[in-house]
């Protein structure tokens, strides 16, 4: 089975009621991927598209629930921080 467009890392909002998982291929092309945030009754919230996505088993992301912001290791060798609102 294909596993090119299965999710990465997951992380957990417990304030927000959030699951946010990262989607290497989400946006279908090459190296463009997004994190998908969905509620805890696995409904689909919304995309933040525009990461370099990390393969799986990449770095995780992290999140800060209270302000609703996390922030991605992005690019070539994982060398630059990207910030992101949900």
């Amino acid at each position: 089975m294909d596993q090119q467009f299965s999710g990465g890392g997951v992380a957990v909002d417990p304030v927000n009621k959030l699951f946010l998982v990262s989607a290497p291929n989400a946006c279908g092309a090459g190296n463009v991927g997004a994190i998908e945030v969905y509620d805890e009754s696995g409904n689909f919230i919304q995309t933040i598209a525009g990461f370099t996505a990390p393969p799986v088993g990449g770095p995780p992301f992290v999140i800060n629930p209270s302000k609703r912001m996390g922030w991605a290791l992005i690019g070539v060798g994982f060398k630059h921080l990207q910030q992101f609102f949900y």
